[in-house]
């Protein structure tokens, strides 16, 4: 019986923290494609890469994310304009190495925005 309970909370702690983790790591690589979107001369496929290699660092590259921005097209962005830099993916894809419970949801949407001004 307490065994069983243990084991709950430790696969329970498993889970979520992974989660955690995978979060972070979204946010972390959506800052970096931000950061690059708003430098004189970036484009779409910079912020792609950056995006990509915080991905790939963080053991997610391929966890099924898809990148999109705002503007569409980042190079018409004028100095001081906002730009959004947006990723996002599924729970069930992303985490679907280490759910031992399957407590989350795995239609859960995973998603981080950030919004930095474009330098110049």
């Amino acid at each position: 019986m307490a065994l069983g309970v243990l084991m709950s909370l430790v696969f329970g702690g498993v889970e979520f923290g992974y989660y955690v983790f995978v979060k972070h790591a979204i946010q972390a690589a959506t800052r970096e494609g931000a950061r690059t979107s708003v430098l004189v001369g970036s484009t779409n496929a910079s912020v792609n890469t950056a995006v990509s290699n915080a991905m790939t660092n963080a053991g997610l590259s391929g966890s099924g994310y898809t990148v999109t921005t705002s503007p569409t097209d980042i190079t018409t962005a004028a100095s001081g304009a906002e730009i959004t830099v947006t990723v996002s993916c599924t729970w069930g894809v992303v985490g679907a190495g280490v759910r031992p419970l399957s407590l989350i949801s795995t239609s859960k949407a995973m998603t981080v925005s950030v919004v930095m001004l474009k330098e110049g």
